[in-house]
């Protein structure tokens, strides 16, 4: 059911897609995403959207929150590939920019909490090793992203926590994985 729900999605038919995309974002709540496989094999297309589709991307970013608060989808989201449109999410419409970045806070908590590491990541559903949201987050190149944090001011004070919250985590993973 899954999959079909994403072709629908993914469709060219605006109408279709809001209506799915909120039916997905309902079923991602409602749902135990642990014993749904059919789900993981989303990911990368739900992902990818968010550089094909930019009036979907809200849509998209609320169902990846939903998703990124289940534990057992995060080694999956971190071995996906990392939309283009990545750092370009956190400076979009504030609405779209707080759902990436509690998006990327739940994938950080979550793999701080879990001590995921780039070697448990579910070989079945890696990336290319430099295009895993893994390695853009803890990647030797992630220094633009933790600049672009600490250089972008919200003015919005959730957003400001969301993105403090996010770089902290980033480097807190960063300093455990080198001292083991």
């Amino acid at each position: 059911m899954m999959p079909q729900i994403v072709d629908s999605c993914l469709s060219t038919n605006e109408n279709l897609a809001t209506a799915s995309l909120q039916c997905l974002t309902n079923l991602t709540l409602t749902v135990n995403l642990g014993s749904h496989a059919s789900i993981v094999e989303t990911l990368p297309r739900l992902l990818g959207a968010l550089d094909v589709y930019q009036s979907r991307r809200l849509q998209i970013c609320k169902v990846l929150v939903n998703l990124s608060a289940c534990s057992a989808m995060v080694p999956c989201i971190l071995a996906a590939k990392i939309p283009w449109c990545a750092r370009n999410l956190l400076v979009e419409d504030e609405d779209t920019a707080r759902r990436w970045l509690r998006f990327m806070v739940n994938i950080t908590q979550a793999a701080l909490d879990e001590n995921v590491t780039e070697k448990s990541l579910p070989v079945k559903y890696k990336a290319a090793s430099p295009e895993t949201t893994y390695c853009y987050l803890y990647g030797s190149s992630n220094q633009l992203l933790l600049d672009s944090l600490l250089i972008h001011n919200y003015e919005d004070d959730e957003l400001n926590q969301l993105s403090n919250t996010l770089y902290k985590n980033i480097k807190m993973k960063k300093i455990l994985t080198a001292m083991s």
